[in-house]
């Protein structure tokens, strides 16, 4: 007893002083610091010290004495990239889509080197008890992870990325690629589809891409972290992936999902929206939102009148987050830069959602039982949208041809159809049906490898095995090299066998 004391004084003295935590978010947009935010509030509640950094501040909760900001200065425009997104729309493929992220993310990645107060901190040497970092296109922020400190976790604001070095098996015979079209039951052609997309992702993240990050930083940084070797050093990542949006698939201990921490109750919306709500009385309204990045402002002006007569055609109101004036805007259309969402959604008179398909709107969506109309744009949103027409929540319209007629039928069969209704109220229950409050879950799992330094217990020993190894490829290639060996020796002994019997 006298020798375990001492060990329990300590360790309860450590967790009232809380750890020392850094987050790494350099390319991030609005809406992943909704996802992020809620685990960060939790964690300083715990007294824990979080230090972030991220080109946008929070927006979601009052400063904290346990939180401090580091602003980066650049992130990615986003109405330059809507606008390149829009025109050449018909034009974009998957290898297209992929191959120009390394141009539009490397400055992110040098904002993030240069920033004085990160370099402050890797001159200081100081050591954080954890590193998080969000998963998506932070590679740069991944390979400096272990100079910050030596517990890594990743934290991804959608389900886990197809390119992610992990212990999961991805098989893409009955796992769809997320950034494509695709749902989870495919026939041979889609498969191959399937299989093709998934191995050019994985060559272009990790040898195109990867390659130009990794030189980036070493112009950057006179220390070498390497990717690859940061990568293997990652003890556990925390998903935004839940039971509905997620198709079903293998798992280990060190993928934790934590789907839909940022939904929460609606409150009440602004008198001026809740005033042009209540003009379309029980036809109730349609809420049109392209999400925090992509901007309805860049969408070619033909298209936007064309939408604009078909919402004037519908009994029901339409709220649209549009980021610009419009004149002539039909009596049942109002327009707003900012729209608070999940408000919105968890209102009663909300018949549809027309989305871009991202993540947590959908998420937002289910969780409030709306049906969806998404029209997908870009990264894990054709997945997302795949999936929401596999389970019969709602309908896609393909951007690249989109109308003011496609749209009205879209709605009107939304709402006519109460199978949507019916579907969503199911799914609903299934998202909302949870062991555990999501975010005490996401905290847990921090405090845990905090505690427990890495938890290297729970990786498997795939961290140690090579593409060759992974496959089996090595094992194939010697049972054939065996098996040749073999037939051969087996067809010598047949042929002497019959030289035999001939010469008797």
């Amino acid at each position: 007893m006298k020798l375990i004391l001492p060990f329990i004084i300590s360790f309860n003295i450590a967790l009232a002083l809380g750890s020392e935590i850094l987050y790494l978010m350099p390319v991030a947009t609005k809406s992943h610091r909704n996802v992020f935010d809620p685990l960060i509030f939790e964690l300083a509640k715990r007294n824990h010290h979080i230090t972030i950094v991220s080109p946008y501040a929070s927006p979601n909760f009052e400063p904290h004495q346990n939180v401090r900001e580091i602003r980066l200065a650049y992130n990615i425009d986003s109405q330059m990239f809507t606008q390149d997104l829009f025109s050449n729309f018909e034009t974009r493929s998957l290898i297209s889509g992929f191959l120009p992220l390394k141009y539009v993310l490397a400055p992110c990645c040098e904002s993030y080197l240069q920033n004085p107060q990160v370099k402050q901190i890797l001159k200081q040497r100081k050591h954080f008890d954890l590193v998080i970092v969000s998963n998506v296109y932070n590679d740069c922020a991944l390979a400096t992870a272990p100079l910050f400190g030596s517990i890594i976790i990743m934290q991804s604001a959608t389900s886990l990325i197809p390119w992610t070095y992990s212990s999961i098996p991805q098989p893409p015979s009955f796992i769809p690629l997320n950034v494509i079209s695709m749902q989870s039951k495919m026939n041979l052609i889609q498969r191959l589809n399937n299989a093709v997309s998934w191995i050019v992702v994985q060559i272009i993240m990790r040898y195109d891409y990867g390659s130009y990050i990794q030189g980036t930083i070493e112009k950057n940084l006179a220390e070498n972290p390497i990717l690859s070797e940061a990568e293997k050093k990652v003890s556990l990542i925390l998903t935004n992936a839940d039971p509905v949006l997620t198709s079903p698939r293998p798992s280990v201990p060190t993928i934790q999902d934590v789907g839909g921490m940022q939904c929460k109750k609606a409150k009440p919306v602004p008198k001026e929206l809740e005033e042009f709500i209540q003009t379309a009385g029980n036809d109730g309204f349609i809420m049109f939102s392209l999400g925090s990045f992509a901007q309805s402002k860049s969408m070619p002006k033909t298209l936007v009148k064309d939408l604009l007569q078909a919402f004037s055609r519908l009994k029901q109101n339409v709220i649209w987050k549009y980021e610009e004036e419009l004149e002539d805007l039909p009596s049942n259309v109002k327009i707003s830069k900012w729209l608070p969402q999940r408000d919105l959604l968890g209102h009663p008179k909300i018949r549809i959602f027309i989305t871009h398909g991202g993540m947590l709107s959908l998420q937002e969506s289910i969780y409030n039982a709306v049906p969806l109309v998404a029209i997908p744009l870009f990264a894990e949103q054709p997945g997302n949208a795949a999936r929401v027409v596999e389970i019969g929540i709602g309908i896609k319209l393909d951007f690249q041809n989109i109308s003011g007629i496609s749209m009205y039928e879209a709605i009107n069969r939304v709402l006519d159809d109460k199978s949507y209704v019916v579907n969503m109220k199911k799914y609903s229950a299934i998202f909302n049906d949870f062991i555990e409050n999501q975010v005490d879950k996401a905290a847990y799992w921090v405090e845990y490898v905090i505690r427990h330094k890495g938890a290297g217990h729970l990786q498997t020993g795939k961290e140690e095995l090579n593409f060759f190894q992974y496959f089996l490829l090595d094992v194939i290639v010697f049972i054939l090299c065996i098996s040749y060996i073999f037939a051969y020796v087996l067809a010598k002994i047949v042929q002497l066998i019959v030289r035999k019997k001939n010469r008797k």
